[in-house]
């Protein structure tokens, strides 16, 4: 696969994001996969769709983790 289009994608800045993949990345990743893909032998449309479930999830942890960082914070600064 042809990853030259992904390589000049922004590193996040801190070391421990670093190892995470965001959905921008991934999105990257799965344009730059189906770019590069044979059309005489086309991504299996099962594993093509698990991608896309694995995206959706990846987007509703992101999300969840969002909403419960905004509980803390609310939790903290009415406590203190």
């Amino acid at each position: 696969m042809d990853v030259s289009s992904v390589t000049n994608t922004t590193a996040p800045q801190s070391d421990a994001s670093a190892n995470q993949l965001t959905g921008d990345s991934f999105l990257t990743l799965l344009v730059a996969q189906l770019k590069s893909q044979d059309p005489t032998a086309p991504t299996d449309p099962t594993q093509f769709v698990g991608q896309l479930v694995e995206f959706n999830s990846l987007q509703q942890l992101i999300e969840i983790r969002q909403t419960l960082q905004d509980a803390a914070t609310a939790t903290t600064t009415t406590t203190s």
